[in-house]
């Protein structure tokens, strides 16, 4: 069958031999018997026609080119249908210009709102380090020279415990104030450093208020 796809299904008697049964025994270097006996064969079962002349046409091979076409042709077309469908999903996969322009701006609101974080919490912690330093030197001048020392300790601090250290500061100075009265220059008293670096601002964080020397007793 594959001898005669070259001339369309047709095996041609050349005459060189007796028959066409020694010609393409010759050629496929069969035994002659064999080559009858297969020409038999598909000449019963409709398989073949040999006409006058011992041409043989196989009636077959028409079909099954055309339908090897067939199936070549649907086999293209489904490739090419895969291969625009990779295309589609990789094309939708990938971020359109306005998606990238969206998230641009996303970003640039983020590194915004951090900077503004930032900044409000720079704010805050200036306003606090400042009140802390002025309540030790308001009360005690010898903090001034501790100022630049104070300063480092305070910014150590996490952001929570910066406003518990101006509290504990406030009602240190009080409970000093209270415990000795006739120590007006805090000269006793712990200095910014230290009650920092101590951490002695947790033990004053309950409100301490200044005594007036008001007894209940005596009622004066």
């Amino acid at each position: 069958m594959l001898q005669s796809l070259s001339n369309e299904g047709v095996l041609y008697y050349e005459g060189a031999l007796d028959n066409l049964s020694e010609e393409l025994s010759l050629t496929l270097d069969e035994d002659v018997e064999k080559i009858q006996m297969t020409l038999a064969f598909f000449s019963k079962y409709g398989l073949i026609q040999i006409d006058e002349e011992q041409n043989a046409e196989m009636l077959q091979v028409h079909a099954i080119v055309d339908q090897e076409t067939d199936w070549a042709r649907y086999k293209r077309q489904q490739r090419s249908s895969k291969k625009l469908d990779n295309v589609q999903s990789l094309s939708n996969g990938c971020p359109t210009e306005k998606e990238l322009e969206k998230e641009k701006e996303l970003e640039k609101e983020k590194e915004l709102e951090l900077k503004l974080k930032k900044d409000i919490e720079k704010r805050d912690t200036d306003s606090l380090l400042t009140d802390f330093l002025d309540t030790f030197i308001n009360f005690s001048s010898k903090n001034r020279s501790k100022r630049a020392v104070a300063t480092a300790e305070f910014i150590k601090l996490p952001s929570f415990q910066r406003e518990q250290a101006l509290i504990g500061a406030k009602n240190y100075i009080q409970s000093y104030q209270n415990e000795h009265p006739d120590d007006e220059t805090g000269q006793y008293s712990v200095n910014a450093v230290n009650f920092l670096s101590n951490m002695m601002f947790m033990d004053y964080q309950e409100e301490v208020k200044a005594e007036t020397g008001y007894d209940d007793e005596l009622g004066f």
